[in-house]
Parts: structure tokens; C-alpha cells; sequence
């Protein structure tokens, strides 16, 4: 299965000491020393490779597999960043991610909307960022780096 193909080079990645830099990201508040991440995807095996990977880079993460529980998590974890798949079970992620920008109390949240159709980029709605499905994990972790650093600078 090229799934569990695809999950073995990304752990393999993980595990060979490769680890990008916070970019001094620990010395600007105490809560930037492990950045918070809820992981928002009903693929439940695209949701544990994710988290095996930005752990490994020293992230916090949390897993949500709806919309529902993701509002759950948000209110008890408070993240930084949400990696949020556009076409989950229970709802539309552009139209969850509009609702946290329009929000006072969730505004500051970044998001990191996921599609693997790619047509979707072009509708990212009030995202931060995009990231295709399948994704390169350089890439993940980059983007994921640039949201972190955006929220330390805006604090």
C-alpha cells in the first residue's frame, strides 16, 4: 500500500535527526518553548504521521477528526496553529476557518488549510497559509514555522 510506504519514509525522516530550528523562537515567551498545534483531518493515519513529525520538531500537537471536537480543543488547548483539512466529515474548513477569524476570541489562531484537491488552493478563504495533499514534510515543517514565527512577531 503506498500509504504505509509513504508513512515509513516520513518516520524514517523523522527519526534521522533531521530537525529544523525554531528560529529563537524559545527565548520570545515562555509559551512559544513547545508551540501548540491542534491537527484537524478525518484521515485518522494522515493525522498520526502529521503529529509523529511536527513532535519531532519539538511541536505540541493535538488531534481532532470533526469540526465539533476541533471547537473543543480550541477552547481547552488553545493552539497557536491549526493545520485544518478543507473537506472534513462533519463540515466545510473554509467556512470553520472563516468563523475563527471572526472571532475576537480565536482571531489570532493561525490556520494552515489541507486539500488534496488541488482546485481548492484557489479557495482558501481567510487561511493563513495552504498545503497540498499529499504534502513534502519540508514543506509542512516550513509552513508550520512560518505560522509559529508570524505569531510570535504579532505578539
Amino acid at each position: 500500500m503506498f500509504f504505509s510506504y509513504l508513512a515509513m519514509l516520513q518516520l524514517k525522516y523523522v527519526f534521522s535527526g533531521k530537525k529544523f530550528a525554531l528560529g529563537g523562537l524559545q527565548n520570545k515567551k515562555s509559551h512559544f518553548m513547545n508551540p501548540k498545534i491542534l491537527l484537524v483531518d478525518d484521515n485518522e493515519d494522515l493525522l498520526m504521521i502529521t503529529q509523529i513529525i511536527l513532535k519531532g520538531q519539538g511541536y505540541e500537537t493535538f488531534l481532532a477528526v470533526t469540526i465539533e471536537e476541533a471547537q473543543r480543543k480550541i477552547k481547552i488547548h488553545q493552539p497557536q496553529l491549526l493545520l485544518l483539512d478543507i473537506c472534513i466529515g462533519d463540515g466545510d474548513g473554509r467556512v470553520f476557518c472563516n468563523q475563527l477569524k471572526a472571532d475576537a476570541a480565536t482571531s489570532n489562531i493561525h490556520v494552515i488549510l489541507m486539500s488534496g484537491d488541488e482546485c481548492n488552493e484557489n479557495h482558501r478563504g481567510n487561511s493563513d497559509d495552504f498545503l497540498s495533499k499529499p504534502f513534502d514534510f519540508n514543506e509542512l515543517v516550513f509552513k508550520v514555522q512560518q505560522q509559529i514565527m508570524n505569531t510570535a512577531v504579532a505578539e
